[in-house]
């Protein structure tokens, strides 16, 4: 069964959804990527977090890309209660070279290297 993986990553690392894409794609993922790609932030809260619900709606995981932005996501802790309250698999993995911490959110995630085998399995298996 094809699954849609929620992938949550800070907007100033855009190049992480080509990266993701390109990734998956060639590791055979079972399913799709879906990202958040509109920046409603000047809306205010309430406009995020629709946007997280509705992008999220569908999702049967969620991956957290992790940079070296010390904060990587303004949305990252409405994101990942949106993934806990849906009950989806949430795993987190850190962008190759960086460093940043995991966010409090994300503490009790499960955590896969950037490579691209051991990810795709592992998304493969939720």
């Amino acid at each position: 069964m094809a699954k849609n993986i929620f992938v949550s990553y800070n907007f100033n690392d855009r190049q992480v959804t080509a990266k993701v894409k390109d990734m998956i794609k060639q590791e055979q993922l079972d399913g799709q990527c879906i990202f958040v790609e509109n920046d409603v932030s000047y809306n205010g809260q309430t406009a995020i977090d629709w946007e997280i619900e509705q992008t999220m709606e569908n999702c049967d995981a969620a991956l957290f890309v992790i940079g070296d932005n010390p904060r990587n996501s303004p949305w990252i802790e409405r994101e990942a209660q949106a993934a806990i309250s849906k009950n989806i698999p949430v795993m987190s993995t850190q962008l190759p070279g960086m460093k940043g911490n995991t966010p409090s959110a994300l503490i009790d995630s499960t955590l896969v290297s950037w490579d691209e085998e051991l990810l795709t399995s592992t998304l493969n298996r939720c």
